[in-house]
């Protein structure tokens, strides 16, 4: 007679599920509601909760003495022996030693590939929010880099292009930065956009937000490359036609060239 494969992975383990499906419909219909005694119904569902939490999960070991324990019997192997037959209904013997009961098969396969699929979407939701936020310190890194280069020469340059009155200059522009204002006392963090207009209106005056305006959109909505533009332009001595070739698109030499007409003026 053909062995019969055991139905279940060796390693499948669910002792950490409270909970085991019961089909009411097969149980309503099958023989054992309808020969077996009371003892033996009882018992076998006593060893369908104890194949539950097998391992192999749905098995039981074809040991009388275990067997006699896991149906409430305890010690009583005679007792036991008696109703046998009728509590193990629908068990059968597999190659591996060990009784299986098929249907409780079929539910302990389909919990544990819910449990599978479970912690493959854990996984790969980890993983997600691992990737953005890399993605986001990267981003950071980049861009800490990019306005430390950029306030650094515009500092150098603003350094090179003034003698001992405009280094007096922007060293008293510095401690008026640095001073605490209300809006430093402000527990909301600063807008950066506000900022750089509050920035722009004290190198070319109050009336200069439309040209701040195009500044920015010139550098294509980035703030710090907007600001870097306004403090290098705080250098010269003309800041709106300065701005003004930047928004045009010519270079700095240019803005020193050529005239700029500022609607503000």
């Amino acid at each position: 007679m053909t062995e019969i494969a055991p139905l279940v992975p060796a390693d499948a383990d669910l002792r950490d599920f409270q909970y085991m499906p019961l089909d009411v419909v097969r149980l309503r219909d099958c023989d054992l509601v309808t020969v077996a005694s009371d003892a033996a119904f009882r018992c076998a569902v006593l060893l369908w909760c104890a194949a539950w939490h097998q391992v192999p999960a749905s098995s039981l070991p074809e040991d009388d003495r275990l067997l006699a324990k896991l149906a409430g019997y305890g010690r009583d192997v005679k007792g036991w022996l008696a109703i046998r037959d009728e509590a193990l209904h629908g068990f059968i013997k597999c190659s591996d030693g060990r009784l299986y009961h098929p249907v409780i098969a079929e539910k302990a396969l389909e919990a544990i590939a819910k449990c599978k699929r479970g912690t493959a979407r854990t996984a790969r939701a980890t993983a997600a929010r691992n990737e953005q936020r890399n993605e986001q310190r990267n981003d950071s890194h980049d861009d800490n880099v990019t306005n430390n280069v950029t306030l650094n020469v515009t500092e150098s340059k603003g350094i090179e292009g003034k003698g001992i009155e405009g280094k007096g200059k922007e060293r008293e522009e510095r401690k008026k930065d640095a001073a605490p204002s209300a809006a430093a006392l402000d527990l909301k963090p600063p807008d950066p956009e506000a900022d750089l207009f509050r920035r722009g209106k004290e190198v070319c005056g109050k009336s200069s937000g439309g040209l701040i305006k195009q500044v920015l959109q010139a550098k294509k909505g980035n703030i710090p490359l907007a600001r870097a533009a306004i403090e290098q332009a705080s250098t010269k001595a003309s800041p709106r036609e300065y701005l003004g070739a930047i928004v045009r698109g010519s270079s700095d030499e240019h803005a020193l060239r050529q005239p700029y007409w500022d609607p503000a003026l």
